[in-house]
């Protein structure tokens, strides 16, 4: 996946920014080569990234609250389209979520109307690397300014759902 990701940098020309907080320091001092073409991200942002251009996220297999928490760090009707994620299907996650009780604590559920998304094909021979991944992106359709979705990040306690797929900062 990391070969991949510079990969996809190299061939849009885009800088890169990246963190992990399982990386060990070793792994880290190696991806901190400027031959890498990497820059690390020094804290634990839990996602919470706020983005003023188009920006590419790269997030296969990570889990609901961190595109919950890259989502409402960019909830608003002119930012939302700035987000690229090549990451988890949403609808997926859709498919797979049986607990209304998580949907309505998750803003990934929200975009379900307007998400766009383009999945990735099977790559042989390790089919199992970006299954149920794609690029996700938020355009045209987005609802109006007025709009009460706008509000959800002030009116629901999203901070309930309680994920074991995120480390936190603390």
């Amino acid at each position: 996946q990391l070969a991949h990701l510079i990969l996809i940098s190299q061939r849009l020309n885009v800088p890169c920014e990246v963190f992990d907080p399982m990386w060990s320091e070793s792994e880290k001092e190696v991806l901190s080569h400027k031959e890498v073409g990497l820059k690390l991200i020094e804290e634990n942002e839990e996602g919470k990234r706020q983005v003023s251009e188009k920006t590419l996220f790269y997030m296969p297999h990570c889990g609901r609250r961190l595109y919950h928490n890259l989502l409402a760090s960019n909830w608003h009707r002119s930012k939302l389209p700035n987000l690229v994620i090549f990451g988890n299907l949403f609808t997926n996650y859709n498919d797979r979520t049986i607990i209304d009780d998580r949907k309505q604590k998750n803003l990934l559920f929200y975009c379900l109307p307007f998400v766009q998304e383009a999945g990735v094909p099977t790559f042989d021979p390790t089919p199992s690397a970006f299954n149920d991944t794609g690029i996700l992106s938020f355009g045209t359709n987005l609802p109006s300014l007025s709009d009460p979705l706008w509000q959800l990040p002030e009116t629901v306690d999203f901070e309930a759902e309680k994920d074991a797929d995120i480390i936190l900062a603390n």
